[in-house]
Order: C-alpha cells, then structure tokens, then sequence
C-alpha cells in the first residue's frame, strides 16, 4: 500500500508507509530549499566610516604611530588564572557558568580575563555564544581592547556574518586603538569563506592603497590562502610576486597554499618551481606542504606516487601526521584496495600516530562500497573500544552499507540508534534512508 506525500512546489508522490513517515520528517527538520539575502558592500562601509582620517585626526601623530606600533604587541598572558584553574570551561555550559561568577565579583575582574574566557569559548567553537558574551561585557561597561574586539570580529566571521564585523571597527577607535593585520586579516577571510571574493579584493585594495595597517605576510597570505581555495590561482600568484617585490618575505604557509592551489590545477611544474625556490630561500615544507601534493595526488589516482610523498616527508624528517595518513587511506579505498588501507590504519600506531574519527570513517565507507559489511561493523565496534565516538558520518556510510545488502531492518535500528546517542541525521542520512527503503521495499 502506497500513501501520498506532498513535496516541494505542491507535487505529490505515492511512497511506501516507511518511507514517506522519513521523507515528512526530513522535511519537518528543515532540509529545504533556503533563499539567502545579499550582505552589504564591506567597503562601502569602510568609505563611511574613512578609517585612516579618523585615526589622524583624532589622535596626534606621536600617539597615531604610537597607537600602529603597539596594535601589534602580543597579548600578555596571565601565568596564574584564579578562574581557569578552579573552573576549566571546556564546554558552553561550563563557560557560562563561569562567566555567572566572575560578573558577581567586585571589584570586576580585569579584561584580561574576560578575554582569556571569550578566546576559549571561540575555542570551542561557540561562535554565537561569545558574540552574546561579548555584547554583555559593553554592558557592563568593562574597557575592551583590541584583543577582544578581534575575538568577536572572529566569532561574526565565523558565524559567516563577515559585515557585522565590520562596524566593530568604529569600536577600535572608539577606545582609541586601531584595527591591526590580525584585524583585516580575519574581515578577509571572512569574506572568502562566504565567496564573496570580489569584495574581498576590494577590501585588500583599500588596506593597501590607503595604508590602514602594516602591510605583512599574515595580510598578504590570508589573501592567497583564499584565491587559492576558489581556484583564483593565477591572481594570487600575481599577489605574490607583488609582495616579494615589497620586500616581503614569503613564509611556509604562503607557499603551502600556492602549492595547494597548482597542485589541484595539476600545474607540477610550477610546483617544482616553488618548491626549488622554497628549499633555495632556507624555507623547509612542513608536513602541511606535503599533504598537500600528497592529497592531490590521490584525486588522480597515483597512489605510489602518495607513497613516494611519504617517505619523502621521513627523508626531510618531517613526520606524517594523521592528515598525511588519512590522504594514503582514501587513496587505497577509492581504488577498492581496502585490506592495504587497513594495513596503513595499523601501522600509524607502531608510528606514533592516533587514527582519528575520520581515518575510521574512510576505511569503513570503503568496506561498505565493497559491500564488506562484517568488517565496517568490526571497525564501528574498535571506534568504541578506543574512545573513539563515531559520528553522523560513520553512521551514514554504515546505514548505506547495510541496505546494500539488504540488511533493512539493521538499518532502521542503526537510524534509531544514531539518535538516540543525541547525533542529529544530516541531509545525506536522510537520503539513504529514504533510498534504502524504497529500493528494498519488498523486504521491509
């Protein structure tokens, strides 16, 4: 018996009993179609706002250059905190309460310490929560800094609210502090993790020409780092000719991210020549630098070639980290050789090195493609054994491998199951499942 489920746009479609109560709640949990409404120009707002006259027409310019000079002093840490050692926050609930506490105090502890609260509640990623913190710290007319506001331009970035972060810089002068590198740095990539790249651009453009903070290699690579994950790999090696030409030394990172950039575009010569240029400036590659030719080294397939990659990091002694490792188990599996990537899982503990959730979920995607069952589930149970809490993804590669071979009722149970650990299913749970019911109907 068939029953009718109205979708998007009024269509209506006869599903199974099974299916369609997933398929409504699929919808109910809100994976539907979302319209997004376009964020204000990042430099418009800096126009109004005319950041480099401010500054020097507020302050003299003793105390201008002064001001530019110290933006860059890093942030002195306390070597004894009396609300850490008794309270660790390692969880927003726990931060919370802490927060409770040191806001009864009187007299009110120092900013350093609200600080030190709010970096550790973006440690946790709470973006949203110390955003919030953040907005009651003002209130209670506490005198934050440059470092705080740099936390919550952080936090609005990271929430990808990049142009909220931006009236944050009237605050800067406001207590008679300027924005610094760090400052643009995180507004800019910000901007590029909402691909608004164009305007990112334009912002560097102002920061550049107008001069609105020390022109450094963090400002330079945050901008080369983001063209170079939008494939934009031609203009960011023009940015980087630019900046060597100002006299500015290129680092590790910058030049990890271009390599990342032509190794996507499989452009290997031009990383040959990064690379020489990389060894000829007494700059050795970090294990970040040869993931990355290692993992674009498996998209094609050339997984003796990742294994060359590999002992070549040992011979540079640069040590494998479990990134490293997890781009050699994926290459295995995406060539169904699942036995030699389990192989590789055991030998990084004889190295040193903890497989993570994620080398798990590889090796058990790539058993359950080969419809090798037993052995996924053998490794769900080790994830466990080892403290290891598989998560909505484990679940999802299993679910799909057990309607593969049409092991349903399993697979309700795991669904049930992945609940009631308190995983929420994600948009591809729910489309196995609706699959795995509808193609094994008659087994259900």
């Amino acid at each position: 018996m068939e029953v009718e489920v109205e979708v998007f746009g009024g269509r209506k479609l006869g599903m199974r009993p099974n299916a369609a109560r997933y398929a409504i709640l699929l919808i109910r949990t809100g994976f539907a179609p979302q319209s997004h409404n376009l964020n204000p120009s990042p430099v418009s707002t800096l126009e109004n706002m005319n950041l480099k006259m401010k500054m020097k027409t507020f302050f003299s310019p003793n105390c201008y250059q002064l001001l530019r000079r110290f933006s860059h002093t890093p942030l002195l840490s306390l070597p004894h905190n009396r609300f850490f050692s008794k309270s660790p926050a390692n969880s927003r609930d726990d931060a919370l309460v802490l927060y409770e506490k040191m806001t009864r105090m009187r007299p009110l502890p120092s900013v350093i310490e609200f600080t030190q609260l709010l970096t550790r509640v973006v440690h946790l990623r709470e973006y949203s929560t110390a955003i919030r913190l953040f907005k009651d710290i003002c209130n209670l007319d506490i005198p934050v800094n440059e470092y705080t506001l740099n936390i919550v331009v952080k936090s609005y970035c990271h929430c990808n609210r990049a142009d909220y972060g931006f009236p944050v810089l009237g605050m800067f002068f406001k207590r008679g502090c300027a924005p610094d590198a760090i400052t643009f740095s995180t507004l800019l990539r910000g901007l590029f993790m909402e691909n608004r790249i164009n305007e990112a651009l334009e912002l560097f453009l102002k920061i550049t020409r107008e001069e609105l903070c020390e022109l450094n290699v963090i400002l330079y690579g945050t901008v080369i780092d983001g063209l170079c994950k939008k494939m934009k790999i031609d203009t960011a090696l023009k940015l980087f000719d630019e900046m060597c030409k100002k006299g500015i030394s290129p680092n590790v990172i910058v030049y990890s991210s271009l390599i990342h950039g032509l190794c996507s575009l499989s452009r290997w010569e031009q990383v040959h020549i990064l690379l020489g240029e990389m060894i000829d400036h007494k700059i050795c590659p970090n294990v970040v630098t040869f993931t990355c030719i290692a993992d674009a080294l498996c998209k094609k397939g050339l997984v003796d070639k990742v294994e060359d990659v590999l002992l070549m990091m040992m011979r540079h002694n640069v040590v494998p980290n479990v990134v490293s490792y997890n781009v050699l188990i994926h290459c295995y599996c995406s060539q169904g050789r699942v036995d030699e990537a389990r192989k590789v899982l055991d030998s990084m503990v004889s190295k040193n090195v903890a497989p993570d959730v994620h080398s798990y979920n590889i090796l058990i995607d790539g058993y359950c493609t080969l419809k090798k069952i037993d052995d996924a589930i053998h490794l769900f149970m080790e994830m466990h054994k080892k403290g290891l809490r598989p998560n909505v993804v484990t679940y999802t590669s299993l679910l799909q491998g057990l309607f593969r071979v049409g092991r349903c009722s399993d697979a309700v149970e795991l669904f049930d199951e992945l609940q009631a650990v308190g995983l929420k299913p994600n948009f591809y749970t729910y489309c196995n499942l609706l699959h795995g019911l509808c193609q094994n109907q008659h087994r259900i």
